[in-house]
């Protein structure tokens, strides 16, 4: 996984480094996330969520690394295993809502649009704030500060 400087600035720098928990692991085994789907957008995530992996599985049947995943969310999430056992409706890449809680400038409600390169493994998120809300503020704000951490409990300098 790649990201840009503002997307580790946004999740986390952990969030693209290699052996730590996915989105799929923070959103179906509860695991501490700064990501929250909107209650109206969490049924089109999951269906989205499951499909892709029975594409990915179909296409990568020997992939180790995804058939460990999709086994422990099996395992691990009652809700992913029901998903997992009915298959729900297609439901294509688009869009989703979700809210980011930053830990320096607070929640951004975000759009997040997901393209797919046709006959490839590629998918790009990108995300963006309505023009002229705090939320687009708040990330103009983070994207200036990056991943520098704070702390002015002690006041400033």
């Amino acid at each position: 996984m790649q990201a840009n400087p503002l997307a580790e600035a946004l999740f986390g720098p952990e969030s693209t480094r290699p052996g730590c928990p996915t989105v799929l692991h923070e959103h179906f085994l509860g695991l501490p996330s700064r990501t929250r789907h909107l209650p109206e957008t969490v049924d089109a995530f999951e269906a989205r969520a499951v499909t892709d992996l029975r594409a990915g599985l179909a296409r990568f049947p020997e992939d180790r690394p995804l058939r460990r995943l999709v086994a422990e969310l099996r395992k691990g999430s009652p809700r992913f295993a029901e998903l997992w056992a009915t298959p729900p409706p297609l439901v294509p890449m688009g869009e989703d809502r979700k809210v980011v809680d930053h830990p320096d400038v607070g929640p951004i409600e975000l759009d997040s649009d997901h393209l797919s390169v046709a006959g490839t493994s590629l998918r790009i998120a990108v995300f963006t704030a309505a023009p002229g809300t705090p939320d687009a503020d708040r990330l103009e704000l983070l994207g200036a500060i990056g991943t520098e951490a704070f702390d002015f409990a002690g006041g400033l300098p």
